[in-house]
């Protein structure tokens, strides 16, 4: 139940003649190496829909689904029929007695756990290998891409992997229970395995730097490395016995367990602090004390365990080794020979668990437009400011949040269809109207020239004659019959009806764009327009859309996300089935079952690395199409729940730019008065310690709001209002100010919104303290020289009290100013001791630039600025308890749970 995949190797230098064939074969193959790496860390399917709180759809309880597998599964069979029983027995007991309440765990996850934690039953291995054939249903393991044939999208997995990822459900629900309820941990864990010698050189020999993934539930201990070093050098001198000829054969363990094989070897794995704190106590869970040892803990980590595979050394040899070695022949070289190339049989190996944040519930549960705006949001604005590649460099993906919102509304376009007017049925004109159509004769008795006896007589006749034709006609149901003018009034009123619901649904398009409350959006009714005459053209358009945007200017930039909000808002509201946008369109939507396992297996959310259409989803029925477009945005919910923002808010030139350059070492963020270091539009940067994937952390920079100049970057402001409400509680906004006397500005109108949000954490930083302070200290001090300091030298210490009153009436100036903006007095603790003391703070002080900033390294440096008295840098330092770049990079990871 492992799977490995080496680190991409580097291309290497290419000359300036190689054949643009040869670059493309190896940026291809630089791409699979990546994709292969990728693939061994993603989230397998059944692990994301836990997390999205839904749970494979059982056919069954977990007890006929254990018996089921008693027939599949060769282990099992094996076991005794008491050792599955008795779990249950022991579950009633445990909820009876309410010892574990206080986890809340149900009874089949009781269950899991205690079948898995106790060692009566071999569920281990063959959970992990079901559990691996699983994740990789559809796969090309060795590149990460789709495979063919049996293995294709919607090909059939032996049928024993959904009964055993319907007991991996229970398992993985019930230790997380746990681990939130105990809450114990440790800083590191070990375990180890056999494998054959050529099962190593395949999947772990040389694969320092690359990923690993342990599909099944593994058992850990926390006892020293040196004490399980001695375990394995125990379990391989009784494991074989060498005979005088040099042939090896099993031997017996003393407790009946067969010996290791002459090819094996024994790995000792060590993982970190972040592998174990995934990892649950589950000695109360053995059955016996025989199961959980003489220690006190026995942990168990759970399926789909992921990391990178640090270091890979062979251990030192015992002297049973270099016996069997001399013995077979292979080790010539010497017993240090032997362990350093390929004949040790005992190895050490460290794993670094994958960092992968967790989901935040109010994104979970956030309705489905909300997903599709910050999926927007993010993808737009990382993507837009990806960094070029280097010459020869695979070109940069686009943001997968990106793909899944095009591929999204692709999806949508194929399983939906406008309503259009119904056809109107045959309209027949009535018996009593055909029989009058073309009657004469009172027309004619009116007629004072034709009253004579034979006219009347003749036109009498005639309509007779005529009346029993249209009656006739009528019966037998012909075309002259059929009332036209009735069925065009008819057809005019359904497609006035349909008109209305189209109206009624683009109303949702419209209230968003409207609530945006851009400037710059001067006539957004053309565009409702279009969106009402063609939905589906509109959803068609919106990759095309997506690939305009990143090529347009901030300006355009503003109205091409406008008009995407309201796409969004449309798209949000058919999926989830909004009566009066649902009433407008033929669509499968919302989806009669919940999506499953099945639906995330066949979607490849990543492999399609476009969003400009041009490969675009293969074609499929409607509901096909809806069930795709369901499980692209369960995809998206999950990916931004995991998203964090700290976005970079406050007025022109207060040191927005500098801060987040000079914290995150972002070099290509350009900051200054001037025109070419002014912040002209939303900018995103990845954390330097996130990831895309699994960790996606980024800095926002943004422009001065209250520009009058280009009303456009307001605009951009603007747009972040609604973040707080499409990524709940992943937004925190960090405000920074700039000392001085509070004045009314148009910032603070923006931020105040923004910050009155709840689900959006505030921080502020108060730059040019330095400035603000020497401004008004070179003011008040001549009158005190000339008064009540008069005569003191100004190394006497009344001087530094009077400079200390200065900076407490500084401070309350700073912060009443603030908190009249943001409502609530902010709490500023002292400066940290070292990395400690950040979590409850929400003000700090800040210099990064100027005369705070300037160190020895820079001292020839012409343009540093030296302090203006010799104990200002400390007195300021010490009495604001201003943060340096290493402090406030600790402030800001804490609050972003880096």
């Amino acid at each position: 139940g492992i799977r490995t995949a080496p680190p991409p190797a580097d291309v290497g230098d290419r000359g300036v003649e190689a054949a643009s064939t040869e670059e493309e074969r190896q940026q291809q193959q630089l791409r699979q190496q990546q994709r292969a790496f990728d693939f061994v860390l993603r989230e397998p399917p059944l692990c994301s829909l836990l997390h999205l709180g839904r749970r494979p759809r059982p056919r069954q309880d977990l007890r006929k689904t254990l018996s089921e597998l008693r027939w599949c599964c060769s282990e099992l069979r094996a076991a005794n029929p008491d050792a599955l029983e008795e779990p249950w027995l022991w579950a009633q007991r445990e909820q009876a007695a309410g010892r574990l309440d206080d986890a809340s765990l149900e009874l089949e996850e009781l269950v899991a756990v205690r079948l898995c934690a106790s060692r009566g039953v071999e569920l281990h291995a063959p959970l992990g290998r079901a559990l691996l054939r699983s994740k990789e249903t559809g796969w090309d393991a060795a590149t990460g891409s789709r495979a063919t044939g049996k293995h294709s999208p919607g090909g059939n997995h032996p049928p024993d992997v959904a009964l055993w990822e319907h007991f991996a459900a229970e398992l993985i629900t019930g230790l997380e229970k746990l681990r939130r309820s105990k809450r114990e941990s440790v800083d590191k864990l070990f375990c180890s395995f056999r494998v054959t010698r050529a099962e190593w050189s395949e999947h772990f020999e040389g694969r320092q730097g690359g990923s690993i993934c342990f599909s099944g539930p593994t058992h850990a201990s926390s006892a020293s490395e040196q004490a399980h070093a001695e375990g394995l050098e125990n379990d391989a001198e009784v494991g074989e016995e060498v005979a005088a000829d040099g042939d090896t054969k099993p031997a017996v363990h003393k407790s009946g367990r067969l010996g290791v094989p002459e090819d094996s070897v024994q790995c000792l794995v060590e993982f970190d602090a972040t592998v174990a704190s995934q990892a649950v106590n589950v000695q109360s869970f053995a059955t016996s004390a025989t199961d959980a040892g003489s220690q006190k803990e026995c942990w168990l980590l759970p399926p789909f365990v992921r990391g990178f595979i640090k270091e890979v050394q062979a251990m030192e040899e015992t002297c049973g080794d270099r016996q069997r070695t001399a013995a077979s022949g292979s080790g010539g070289g010497g017993g240090a020979d032997a362990a350093a190339g390929r004949g040790a049989r005992r190895f050490r190996m460290r794993v670094e668990g994958l960092r992968v944040h967790e989901p935040l519930k109010e994104v979970l549960e956030a309705p489905d437009e909300c997903a599709l705006a910050g999926s927007l949001l993010v993808g737009l604005h990382a993507a837009a400011d990806l960094p070029s590649s280097g010459d020869g460099a695979p070109p940069r993906r686009p943001p997968s949040l990106l793909v899944c919102v095009s591929n999204c509304f692709r999806a949508l376009s194929m399983c939906s269809a406008a309503k259009d007017p119904e056809a109107v049925e045959t309209i027949w004109k009535g018996y009593l109207e055909c029989l009058l159509e073309g009657v004469q004769t009172w027309k004619q008795i009116r007629d004072p020239n034709s009253r004579s006896v034979l006219g009347i007589a003749r036109a009498a006749v005639h309509d007779v004659a005529v009346a029993a034709t249209g009656v006739t006609k009528r019966a037998l149901g012909c075309e002259s019959c059929v009332n036209r003018e009735a069925m065009e009034a008819e057809f005019a009123r359904r497609r006035e009806c349909n008109e209305e619901l189209r109206a009624n649904a683009v109303s949702v398009a419209r209230q968003q764009v409207m609530a945006l409350g851009l400037e710059t959006l001067s006539d957004p009714e053309a565009f409702l327009r279009f969106l009402q005459h063609d939905p589906i053209k509109a959803f068609e358009a919106a990759p095309a859309a997506v690939q305009a945007f990143m090529e347009a200017e901030a300006a355009q930039r503003v109205l091409l996300f406008a008009k995407l909000m309201g796409l969004v808002a449309m798209a949000g509201s058919l999926l989830r089935g909004e009566a009066k946008v649902q009433a407008a369109f033929d669509a499968p939507l919302p989806l009669k079952e919940d999506i499953s396992i099945a639906d995330f297996a066949q979607h490849d959310f990543e492999a399609d690395e476009d969003v400009d259409g041009s490969a675009a989803i293969s074609a499929c029925d409607g509901e096909a199409s809806a069930r795709r477009a369901v499980c692209l945005l369960q995809a998206q919910r999950l990916r931004l729940a995991r998203t964090r923002l700290l976005v970079a808010g406050g007025a022109p030139d207060v040191g927005k730019t500098t801060l987040l350059r000079e914290i995150f070492g972002f070099k290509h963020f350009v900051a200054g008065l001037s025109r070419t270091g002014q912040t002209e539009q939303i900018t995103f940067a990845l954390h330097p310690d996130g990831d895309e994937r699994h960790r996606p952390v980024y800095a926002v920079d943004t422009p001065g709001f209250g520009d009058g100049e280009r009303i456009h970057r307001n605009d951009m402001v603007r747009l972040l209002l609604g973040a707080g409400g499409w990524i709940p509680g992943g937004v925190t906004l960090l405000w920074v100010v700039k000392a001085g006397r509070h004045v009314r500005q148009e910032a603070d109108d923006i931020l105040r919104q923004m910050a009155a949000d709840p689900r959006v954490s505030t921080l502020v930083v108060v730059t040019h303290v330095d400035n603000f302070f020497e401004e008004r200290y070179r003011e008040v001090g001549p009158q005190w020289r000339d008064g009540i300091l008069q005569g003191v030298p100004h190394k006497d210490p009344r001087w530094k009290s009077e400079r200390r009153k200065l900076m407490e009436e500084l401070r309350s100036e700073v912060e009443e100013g603030v908190e009249g903006v943001v409502g609530r007095r902010l709490s500023s603790a002292p400066a940290p001791q070292g990395a400690g003391g950040t979590t409850s703070r929400e003000l700090a002080f800040a210099c990064l630039g100027g005369w705070m900033a300037a160190t020895e390294e820079n001292e020839e440096d012409e343009f540093a600025q030296s302090p203006p008295w010799p104990w200002a840098r400390q007195e300021l330092t010490e009495f604001f308890g201003i943060l340096g770049r290493q402090e406030l990079r600790t402030w800001f990871d804490t609050k972003l749970g880096i």
